[in-house]
Formats: C-alpha cells, sequence, structure tokens
C-alpha cells in the first residue's frame, strides 16, 4: 500500500472509532483477545452498499506456506532484500479466494525498478504498450509492504480489460 493510502487509511480508521459505541463488551473482548481477526472483521464490514459480502475462505496452509517461502527468496535473489515475511507481517489464514499469492514491495522500488530486478533478471521478455511510470502508484512506496493476490493464470471477471488505473480504483491488489 503507498504512502498516502497508508495515512488515508489511518485517518479513517480515526473517524471510525467513536462508531465502536456500537459493538458489545463481547465484541470488544473478543477482538481484544483475536487482533488477528481485526482484518477480517473489517472485510466483512466495509462492503459497498449493493455489494454482497465476499465469503472468506480458509486458505490451505501447505499452499501458502509455499508461496510465502517463494516470495521471500524471490525478494533475497532478485530484490537483494532477506525478509521473513511471517515475522514482519500479520497474515490472514482466510481470503476472498481459494489459492492466494503473497507479493512484496520493499519500499524502495519503483514500477520499472521492479521490472528491471525481478522479471528481467528471470531471463523473461517485457514489453509495455504503456510506459509503467505514467501511472498512479508507480513510484517508490517508502514503506515495505505485503500484499495478496489470486493466484489465477487468467484475469478474473473483475479485472478482465481495465487498465492499471482502472484496477487501482477498484481498490483491489492485482499485478
Amino acid at each position: 500500500m503507498d504512502t498516502p493510502l497508508v495515512k488515508r487509511a489511518y485517518n479513517l480508521g480515526l473517524k471510525a472509532v467513536p462508531n465502536f459505541v456500537f459493538l458489545t463488551e463481547a465484541q470488544i473482548a473478543y477482538y481484544e483477545a483475536n487482533l488477528d481477526k481485526i482484518q477480517e472483521a473489517l472485510i466483512r464490514g466495509f462492503i459497498m452498499p449493493g455489494q454482497e459480502p465476499t465469503p472468506l475462505i480458509k486458505v490451505e496452509e501447505e499452499d501458502l506456506n509455499w508461496w510465502i517461502a517463494k516470495t521471500e527468496k524471490l525478494s533475497k535473489k532478485h530484490l537483494g532484500v532477506e525478509i521473513k515475511l511471517r515475522e514482519r507481517f500479520a497474515i490472514p489464514t482466510e481470503f476472498p479466494w481459494q489459492s492466494v499469492i503473497p507479493v512484496f514491495d520493499p519500499g524502495n522500488l519503483t514500477s520499472r525498478d521492479m521490472i528491471e530486478k525481478a522479471l528481467k533478471a528471470l531471463g523473461l521478455g517485457v514489453k509495455e504498450e504503456t510506459d509503467v511510470m505514467k501511472y498512479a502508484g508507480s513510484e517508490a512506496s517508502r514503506e515495505p509492504s505485503l500484499h495478496f493476490i489470486e493466484n489465477s493464470i487468467w484475469p478474473n471477471q473483475g479485472s478482465m480489460n481495465l487498465s492499471p488505473n482502472q484496477l487501482r480504483a477498484t481498490g483491489k491488489n492485482y499485478l
């Protein structure tokens, strides 16, 4: 998540605090004891009008652990960053997809840097129809972050034929 978005989310959190008076004592006690469940509660509760809640799916631990290990290895080899993702970030156990890929952003690379370091270093040919640096969020975020995307070979129905700026406007993560 880029820094301006983090600031906006933080400010939204401050605005949400007065609304916590509607929680019961049991709800407050539960989330105080289960801080790792707050993210899921926010996802379930912050749905847009007219949208159906996205059901959360328990991700296979083996699959997620395999992808986390691969992400750590790729980060070390191609980005020059050694990181233990489970120690640095809270990782949910439920997602709106069956299979999930973690995407680590060390915070000091632009979209162009990521292409150069990760994709070209893997020997992959990179073709840009449009300069990646012209899109919002292409600059370095300045803060390390971890995002999760659906493990899918093809774009899903909600992301098909959308430009990078249109995808960013959905508020969902994509790669």
